[in-house]
């Protein structure tokens, strides 16, 4: 009963809770999000006059205008904004423009001035319908004009010599389309069923006017801009999915939600006006979280509407930063401070650095995006979007000590309002606006934190572990050794609930119904020694597939069905980003493994072992990184591994050298460990090679044993490696070469081989080692009625020519 309550305690406290663990995050330029911000203004016409425009975007910090032909608005009041602010211009057909000359021949002008940022089609064509080729389109009408107006923008300025290297920005209200003309791509695929043909190109960016406020939501919500700027169905705006998703209009098929999510986007109009429960003051917190829920959500242009309040038209007197007297409101003040706090200097080819921080148990309505300056300084910016008086207290942590940190607040000035020393966390109160947390970059540390400061947990069974996240409710913690043992998978996951970084070892042990190391290793960061072992039915490493350094002792042990061999899906995640491993690095019993798993692995500070993996442990002979052994060498018993050939780069090993019992039972060519026969091979010349340069110590111990063999083999008496053993070619063809243009697949059931000879052996093996298959094969390869495979993982062996490649596959 004990358990049960516990564990429903658990469900209460974490299941409804959104969380978010950051762990090391890659820093932003904070020049690309500046650059994002952008505003509508009719520049000198309709009541504006360009010097006022000029003063309005240098305070504020706009660094571009949405703008173009319609009103007549001279260009060389573009290009002498931009000569005196660096504000770009995004020039455009605008409402109800079809005049390409007059739109690219102005273009050039600004381009050649440097002052132009982008090319755009027509604005909302579902009100302002032009007429194209004598034919009048949009509205309700067909969109047929629409579409090949925009194909002819695009084609036209993709073949000018001067504009061919700008974006264009497709039109706006998409979703509006009367007829599927394939308005809602940017090329239309191959399969649409449009009215325009396959393979017609539009532009390079979506653009959308998501209006934080819409007529089907309407009032002020919690996460108000953040939702507004959703690229999928739950944006309750008019936004990305409604017009190039599935169309709002007439539900044309669009773009899959994977491809949304990837998409090119910009945002042309959007905004607010001042009415009802919406003040200038929440107008002006609105516009700042804007700018940075676009920007975090993946739009990289956002333009608000208005500058200035029309004074030519009723309706739009309350959208703009200044009224109509050029008297600034409260959101160009905020946005003046806003970006004040956050100017940088030159990039100057400025690289950016990671910085971690952690937000425990985040609340869903703060978020937040990690900037750096040029001068390396860190600002970390977080809003709040509870806008109905409501506020989150949520504790920032470093996993350092910070030397200083200065917290500015852009509502109350351009100055930080308060400075931390020597701190590793920090307590805020979120409401409904920024906060920008700014530390130094080079020097930000004030000094490292004695990990043995930190708690240590050993939990042995769920009713223990049930009881250490009950008591972890409260959020996040920093723990030193972190022992697991005899869990259930389903309370495996909820550590990630309530455990942020483990300074120390992380130690599963005897986890039999796990079956991943993901939603533990990905979530929680892990700083220290790791070591899994008896997790008999664990299979998937991604876990680990962003870990590059493990700094401590890296060790798997008793993990027979842990899959990481080449052709299993991981080749390129699981492990095959780990170049250092400061501990020992041991595989002791662990299954389907290759040399590619650990292809970057550079360096080992203690003992490198692989022993005892007796299901699959292919050799190293695609060559990996590896050139420093702090400790000892460790081969052993190995069922399926067949030489040292990809080990020739190792320059230093610290310790002992035991190579003993190591299997050699596949393929035709099957080389000599003593001799390396082949090409394909390393034997046990390698040693004499290493030792012959110094590789180990002279008083290091050698034991060296081919499996089956009573007697060990005397170093001394070995040959180095000669030419006559690394020459890779043969006939034309190397081993690399062969490698890379092997192909084995399975279909059906079926297996297909295409390898790069006139004539080759096949060999497939079971997993026990045992034969299963053999011939001689030319050309492409079906193998299907003549074994019965059953489904589950073979190795398949290939060779001609004396090379010999090597393949694991999975039938299903």
């Amino acid at each position: 009963m004990k358990k049960n309550i516990l564990l429903s305690l658990i469900e209460l406290f974490y299941f409804p809770i959104l969380l978010n663990i950051q762990g090391q995050s890659n820093a932003i330029p904070v020049s690309d999000f500046l650059n994002s911000i952008g505003v509508n203004s009719s520049i000198s016409t309709r009541g504006e006059t360009r010097d006022k425009t000029l003063e309005c975007v240098k305070y504020m910090g706009i660094h571009w205008l949405r703008t173009g032909y319609e009103g007549n608005i001279p260009v060389d009041d573009l290009i002498y904004i931009y000569q005196q602010s660096g504000v770009k211009s995004c020039y455009g057909l605008l409402s109800g423009g079809n005049d390409i000359n007059r739109l690219l021949t102005n273009a050039r002008k600004l381009a050649n001035a440097g002052a132009l940022l982008a090319i755009e089609g027509n604005n909302e064509p579902n009100n302002w319908g032009p007429t194209y080729e004598g034919v009048q389109g949009g509205r309700d009408k067909s969109w047929i004009p629409v579409a090949k107006l925009q194909r002819d923008l695009y084609q036209t300025t993709k073949t000018d010599p001067i504009l061919k290297d700008y974006p264009v920005f497709t039109i706006t209200e998409g979703g509006a389309q009367t007829d599927n003309v394939g308005l809602q791509f940017l090329t239309i695929p191959s399969g649409a069923n449009t009215l325009m043909p396959n393979g017609t190109q539009y532009a390079d960016y979506a653009n959308c006017h998501n209006y934080i406020s819409h007529g089907s939501w309407p009032g002020i919500h919690d996460n108000q801009t953040w939702l507004s700027s959703e690229p999928l169905a739950n944006c309750p705006v008019d936004g990305l999915y409604g017009n190039y998703g599935l169309t709002w209009g007439k539900k044309f098929q669009g773009y899959s939600d994977q491809e949304l999510l990837a998409l090119p986007r910009v945002t042309t109009e959007t905004g607010i006006t001042i009415e009802g429960e919406v003040t200038e003051e929440m107008q002006a917190r609105l516009y700042l979280n804007l700018y940075l829920s676009q920007f975090k959500r993946g739009w990289d242009y956002t333009a608000i509407y208005l500058l200035r309040d029309r004074s030519d038209e009723a309706g739009n007197q309350s959208f703009g930063f200044y009224k109509a007297d050029y008297s600034p409101r409260k959101s160009a003040i905020y946005l003046h401070n806003f970006t004040t706090i956050l100017k940088s200097g030159k990039e100057n080819n400025f690289q950016t650095s990671t910085f971690n921080y952690f937000i425990p148990r985040q609340p869903e309505t703060v978020h937040d995006l990690l900037l750096q300056k040029s001068d390396t300084t860190f600002a970390l910016i977080l809003w709040g979007e509870k806008y109905n008086n409501g506020k989150d207290d949520i504790t920032v942590r470093f996993d350092k000590k910070m030397g200083s940190v200065k917290i500015y607040d852009p509502t109350l000035g351009t100055n930080f309002y308060k400075e931390e020393q020597n701190i590793s966390s920090l307590d805020l109160t979120m409401t409904d606006h920024p906060i920008i947390i700014e530390v130094g970059g080079k020097n930000i540390q004030g000094g490292e934190i004695d990990p043995e400061t930190y708690p240590s947990y050993y939990i042995d069974g769920d009713e223990e572990l049930n009881a250490f996240l009950a008591e972890k409710t409260y959020g996040y913690e920093i723990v030193n050794n972190l022992t697991l043992k005899n869990i259930s998978t389903r309370n495996l996951d909820q550590v990630q609930y309530c455990v942020s970084i483990i300074k120390g070892t992380t130690l599963w042990d005897n986890i039999s119904s796990v079956q991943t190391t993901e939603n533990f290793f990905n979530k929680i960061l892990c700083q220290g020694s790791i070591i899994i072992k008896n997790c008999l039915n664990l299979t998937n490493p991604n876990g680990f597939k962003n870990y590059t350094t493990i700094n401590g002792d890296f060790i798997l042990e008793n993990c027979p069905n842990l899959v990481t061999g080449f052709g299993e899906g991981w080749e390129n995640d699981a492990f095959t980003h780990i170049t250092k491993v400061s501990g020992n690095f041991r595989l002791i019993n662990v299954g389907r493994i290759s040399g590619l798993s650990i292809k970057v692995l550079k360096e080992v500070g203690g003992d490198f072992e692989i022993s005892g993996c007796n299901t699959m442990f292919w050799d190293f002979k695609a060559g990996i990184s590896l050139e420093t052994v702090g400790g000892d060498f460790i081969l052993n018993n190995n069922a399926v591994f067949e030489n040292l050939k990809g080990l020739e780069n190792i320059k230093s090993i610290g310790g002992d050298i035991c190579i003993v019992d190591n299997a050699n039972i596949l393929g035709a060519y099957s080389p000599d460990w003593e001799n390396g026969t082949f090409s394909i091979a390393k034997g046990f010349c390698l040693l004499a090679t290493w030792k012959q340069n110094n590789v180990f110590s002279t008083d290091a111990k050698v034991t060296l044993r081919k499996k089956g063999d009573e007697q060990y083999i005397d170093i001394d008496k070995l040959v180095p490696c000669g030419d006559e053993h690394d020459d890779d070619y043969y006939l034309g063809i190397s081993s690399t070469t062969a490698d890379q243009a092997l192909v084995v697949t399975t279909i059906n059931g079926c297996i297909s081989i295409s390898a790069p000879w006139e004539s080759y052996n096949i060999e497939i093996y079971d997993m026990s080692g045992c034969q299963v298959y053999k011939t001689i094969a030319f050309e492409r390869n079906y193998i299907c009625n003549e074994i019965n495979l059953q489904p589950g993982a073979y190795a398949v062996r290939v060779g001609g020519n004396k090379v010999s490649i090597g393949r694991l596959i999975i039938v299903k």
